[in-house]
């Protein structure tokens, strides 16, 4: 399609749907902001039709688009993600659409969830001694 010209028509229907793609993206982020929506919710959106346009969305943004996150946090879960799902992939550059790409067999998609899960650190004296117990028992 190099060199071909395309009629102001569909050019403009071009910017209008890509337009109402980001803005759709962006409502999306503003639930997750405001605390009104899941990650796990826009994800579920982002596998229906009407919702293909999320699969854009980049999971650094997602993740940074919640209160109390930001790169660093953000960055720390796609790394574990990607280590644990041993593929090169760059953290800044992966998707929903990729998260959820049927070829992954949801092993992605469980890397994620698993990498979402706060990890409690270990108790001193770890490994050699066992786990004290909570002091409510």
């Amino acid at each position: 399609m190099a060199g071909r010209k395309i009629d102001s028509a569909t050019g403009r229907t071009m910017r209008d749907s890509a337009l109402e793609a980001r803005r759709f993206q962006a409502e999306w982020l503003l639930l997750v902001a405001s605390e009104e929506a899941s990650l796990s919710e826009v994800i579920e959106e982002a596998c229906t039709e009407d919702g293909a346009s999320l699969r854009k969305i980049r999971l650094v943004s997602l993740l940074t688009s919640q209160p109390r996150w930001g790169e660093k946090k953000a960055l720390q879960v796609l790394n574990l993600m990607i280590s644990v799902l041993k593929v090169k992939a760059e953290p800044k550059e992966i998707t929903i659409g990729w998260l959820v790409d049927s070829r992954s067999g949801g092993r992605r998609l469980q890397a994620w969830t698993d990498a979402l899960q706060p990890k409690a650190p270990a108790w001193r004296g770890f490994p050699f001694s066992p786990r004290p117990r909570a002091e409510s028992e």
